[in-house]
């Protein structure tokens, strides 16, 4: 997660919502700052060589899972609220959407249904932002490097 702005921001407010059908099928409640400019990694808790080794900032096994994808696609939003209060009507503030079709409706940050915006990455290989509403399939992960997607 990237703090594109030049002040550090609390994350006590913000979550993660993920899943195939809605933002509901996991959520999970961040904590901490994020320094201006700066990024965290979420997730874990492995972290070798398949995955880029990866620093966590935030460790989290999350349970259950997110889906690698296909058809139909799956999300994972950003909200500016807690996880507890994450509905299937929740607006993310940011998303990414990734697989075949997004059939089951995840919405962008306007509320509309989104475009797909990537497709599912193979084994091994990930998806990254390299700049606004635009996403690639990565080959070699590069966590924890805030310069992608700025």
């Amino acid at each position: 997660i990237h703090n594109g702005t030049d002040a550090e921001i609390d994350r006590a407010t913000f979550s993660l919502g993920y899943g195939g059908g809605t933002y509901t099928r996991g959520t999970y409640q961040l904590s901490g700052t994020i320094p201006a400019g700066g990024c965290i990694v979420v997730g874990g808790a492995t972290s070798d060589d398949t995955n880029g080794n990866p620093t966590f900032d935030l460790e989290q096994d999350f349970n259950p899972d997110m889906q690698n994808s296909g058809d139909p696609a799956d999300a994972v939003g950003l909200f500016n609220i807690l996880a507890a209060d994450i509905t299937p009507e929740s607006v993310p503030i940011d998303a990414v959407v990734y697989g075949d079709a997004n059939t089951d409706g995840f919405v962008d940050s306007n509320g509309d249904v989104s475009a797909i915006n990537v497709a599912d990455a193979p084994a091994g290989q990930t998806i990254e932002r390299i700049g606004p509403d635009q996403w690639q399939i990565q080959e070699a992960p590069t966590p924890n490097n805030c310069a992608v997607g700025n």
